[in-house]
C-alpha cells in the first residue's frame, strides 16, 4: 500500500485499487482474534499485518481520510458562498450605488453647514432598495467576509437609521453663537 497526499494505492496480486481523497474511507485496519488486517470495502480482507504496522496504517488512513474530508468541507463551503454571492449579486450592485447617492447627498450638506433637505431625505429612504437575499445570506458565516469593503460600507448605511444620521451631521453652534437649529430656514 501506497499513501501519497492526494490518493492511496492498493497493490493486490489481482491488479492495483486507487481509492482517491474521502474514497479511502472504504479502507479499515481490524483485528479478528489474533490476526490484523486491512479490509477493504466490508468485502475484501488482507491479512498478515503486524500490529506495529497495522495500528501505523490505522493511523495514516484516518489521518488522510480527516484531511481529505477537511479539505472537501472547505471547497464545499467557498461553492457555497460563491453562489450565494452571485445570487445577491444585482441587489449589492443597487445597494452600492445607493450607498453612493445617499452620501453625496449627506457629504454635499456637511461641506455646506447644513442638513439634507426634507424632500431629499425622503428621495433617499424611498430609494432604499430592498435587499432581502444579502440580509438571508448575511447570517450565513462568512458571507460578509467575502463582500468587498465598498459593499460592507453600503451595506452598513442601509442599517443606519438616516434621520438618526442627519441629526449627528448637524454642525453644533460655535461657543458664543446662539443655537438657531429650531428655527425655519429662509
Amino acid at each position: 500500500m501506497t499513501v501519497s497526499p492526494h490518493d492511496v494505492l492498493l497493490r493486490t496480486p489481482i491488479g492495483d485499487i486507487n481509492f482517491a481523497g474521502t474514497e479511502a474511507r472504504a479502507l479499515r485496519v481490524e483485528r479478528r482474534w489474533f490476526r490484523w488486517q486491512l479490509v477493504v470495502e466490508s468485502s475484501h480482507r488482507l491479512g498478515g499485518l503486524t500490529r506495529s504496522d497495522a495500528l501505523a496504517l490505522a493511523d495514516r488512513l484516518a489521518r488522510f481520510v480527516a484531511e481529505h474530508e477537511q479539505a472537501d468541507a472547505y471547497v464545499a463551503q467557498e461553492v457555497f458562498l460563491s453562489e450565494l454571492r452571485r445570487s445577491a449579486d444585482r441587489e449589492l450592485t443597487a445597494l452600492v450605488e445607493w450607498a453612493g447617492r445617499t452620501r453625496l447627498v449627506f457629504n454635499r450638506a456637511q461641506l455646506q453647514e447644513q442638513p439634507v433637505a426634507p424632500e431629499d431625505l425622503r428621495k433617499i429612504q424611498e430609494s432604499r432598495p430592498e435587499i432581502n437575499r444579502i440580509l438571508e445570506a448575511r447570517g450565513e458565516p462568512g458571507f460578509l467576509a467575502i463582500l468587498e469593503d465598498e459593499e460592507q460600507a453600503a451595506l452598513l448605511l442601509h442599517d443606519q437609521d438616516l434621520e438618526e444620521l442627519q441629526r449627528l451631521m448637524v454642525p453644533k453652534p460655535r461657543q458664543g453663537e446662539p443655537d438657531n437649529s429650531s428655527l425655519p430656514r429662509q
